[in-house]
């Protein structure tokens, strides 16, 4: 009896011992643990100073930065995720409205079943009345308004109209998005019928999506807010919006099929100085199909960034993928952490090829975005995480790896990432050399996952050139960035 009393006693001991000292506990119990009240990297570079705000160093590159993404709340707006069929009329009665749970974004989606033999030309329309009164008078005379739309047969829509409106019943239209009913190839960057579409910047060229159409599957839609691109019915109260109107037009080739509708929002644009996160944050190369980004609620005030891909269905470059590019330069010397979750796994190993999550470095942002960057990676196809230089052979076309793609031995580590687990990676660079390590994180709490080194033998980019970090995904993954802080070494 008086060994269980024992065992019951220094069991309480060191139940009461975890609780005043957990940092201690977990470090020397299990050695993989690492509990922290606040932001620190690992133990090499936790003793350097974390400044109060922000610092930017005279040459543009980060002294320290740090980013929560609180800042950016007013930058954006979300009007309707489509959660419930609440308060929606559907003008074409042989049509329904159902809800679906493939979404861009929230548990659903909002499905249009169209049945083609019930259908005249006629518009199909999608009216909302809000439960309560949104105000949009911030992007009066600029911003976008943006939504996800899930075509099964792109032929059969031959464009689509949006409005908003107060409760008298002025409202504001938008100029129409159109579909272009052809089958003429939509190559990139050709002298085609296919749009170029220019987002004004300020003191940057315009930023310009290059060859827009309407695709198979989802494909990202926006509406200018600027006088130019629409037009107002009435003396129209953007302080007091209160429906919406979403129109279809469908033409002699629609078939049965259902659309999707997801993620409708509005915000301060998709360009490289305008977007819904401030000016801080900007899609490489100017193109804002290089690089979707949303600022989501977490409650109590509390943000993060969504990271989307716009597929090259809709956007026919030789990539696939989403980027985030921070706007200041990397130092030569920095240690960096970045706190995420990632959601909308690949179902099966095919589906996985080029499939990845990257936080790069040295990131060439103009001259070939994602052909010349450092960093570290995780790979769904591979289930690895590790580092890894990409370097421009031929521009867009040809590029090359160190290490050699078929040598990763020394510098990747096996690891099978988890769907809606939140982790947390870090990345120390000490000219070439760098460490990279990947965490799983819990009540504040890091869970040691993995963790590899390399000395790369290809120069960084030198002083006069010092490219910025940059967030990526590619394939249908979702990347939902919590933090992001950089500290100089």
């Amino acid at each position: 009896m008086k060994k269980y009393t024992y065992l019951l006693l220094g069991l309480t001991i060191i139940s009461a011992f975890y609780a005043v000292f957990p940092q201690v506990f977990l470090r020397y119990t299990a050695g993989k643990f690492f509990c922290r009240s606040d932001s620190q990297f690992h133990d090499d570079t936790s003793q350097i100073a974390t400044p109060a705000g922000n610092i930017i160093n005279p040459s543009g590159t980060v002294k320290y930065y740090r980013d929560n993404f609180d800042a950016y709340s007013q930058d954006s707006k979300t009007i309707d995720q489509f959660e419930d069929l609440s308060n929606l009329k559907l003008t074409s009665p042989l049509s329904e409205l159902k809800l679906s749970n493939s979404s861009i974004s929230g548990q659903n989606s909002l499905l249009l079943k169209l049945i083609s033999n019930n259908l005249t030309p006629d518009q199909v329309i999608i009216k909302k009345e809000l439960e309560r009164p949104i105000d949009l008078s911030r992007w009066n005379y600029s911003g976008i308004l943006s939504m996800w739309l899930n075509l099964q047969d792109r032929k059969g829509i031959s464009g689509i109209n949006l409005k908003i409106g107060d409760k008298d019943n002025n409202y504001r239209e938008f100029s129409k998005i159109s579909n272009l009913l052809t089958d003429i190839p939509n190559n990139y960057d050709t002298d085609d019928i296919y749009p170029d579409i220019e987002l004004p910047n300020i003191n940057e060229p315009p930023s310009i999506w290059t060859d827009f159409w309407l695709n198979n599957g989802w494909n990202y839609l926006f509406w200018q807010s600027d006088p130019t691109h629409y037009h107002d019915q009435g003396s129209l109260d953007t302080k007091n919006i209160s429906w919406y109107e979403i129109s279809l037009t469908p033409n002699k080739e629609i078939s049965d099929q259902g659309i999707l509708f997801d993620d409708f929002r509005i915000s301060d644009g998709i360009q490289k100085e305008h977007n819904s996160l401030g000016d801080n944050w900007y899609p490489p190369d100017n193109d804002p199909q290089n690089g979707i980004f949303d600022l989501d609620s977490l409650g109590n005030g509390d943000f993060i960034a969504k990271l989307l891909n716009v597929r090259h269905t809709q956007y026919p470059t030789n990539g696939d993928h989403g980027r985030m590019v921070l706007k200041y330069g990397t130092p030569i010397n920095f240690a960096m952490r970045a706190r995420f979750k990632l959601t909308n796994f690949p179902k099966n190993k095919t589906e996985r090829v080029n499939t990845w999550f990257r936080v790069a470095y040295d990131f060439d942002s103009s001259y070939d975005p994602g052909h010349d960057w450092f960093g570290t990676f995780i790979s769904f196809e591979w289930n690895k995480f590790g580092l890894t230089m990409v370097i421009p052979i031929e521009k867009d076309n040809v590029q090359e790896w160190e290490p050699k793609r078929d040598n990763t031995i020394g510098s990747s580590v096996n690891f099978t990432p988890r769907e809606d687990v939140l982790y947390e990676v870090h990345l120390t660079a000490r000219g070439q050399k760098a460490t990279a390590s990947i965490y799983e994180v819990g009540n504040n709490c890091l869970l040691f996952k993995g963790q590899t080194d390399y000395e790369f033998q290809r120069p960084r980019h030198g002083e006069d050139s010092r490219y910025p970090f940059c967030l990526e995904v590619t394939g249908n993954v979702k990347a939902y960035i919590y933090d992001f802080e950089i500290k100089e070494l």
